[in-house]
């Protein structure tokens, strides 16, 4: 069931069985956008607007018949909050470490 509340799921509380999405591609495609549709959770105060919205990596629970789904927004590949895209693939790796 969708929830309306934006609980972030950090690394440590992702299980084995938990199946991981990294949602990618550049900034204003609209993968914040599909997370929050998926999962029920209201637009980012800032959505739709030309700076990019998501700064962090940032991973989101959806349950499913199937089992637990990992959706992970990431800041677009020519996000305004970093100098290149190779920075923000940087940043998974980073985030998959805590």
């Amino acid at each position: 069931m969708p929830s309306t509340q934006r609980k972030v799921v950090p690394p440590s509380e992702i299980n084995p069985g938990d199946k991981v999405i990294l949602v990618m591609g550049s900034t204003g495609s609209g993968m914040s956008h599909f997370i929050n549709i998926l999962t029920g959770m209201p637009e980012e105060p800032d959505a739709g607007k030309f700076d990019s919205c998501t700064r962090d990596v940032l991973a989101y629970s959806y349950g499913h018949q199937s089992g637990r789904f990992i959706l992970v927004d990431t800041p677009g590949f020519d996000s305004t909050h970093y100098s290149s895209s190779y920075a923000v693939l940087e940043v998974v790796p980073k985030w998959l470490e805590q």
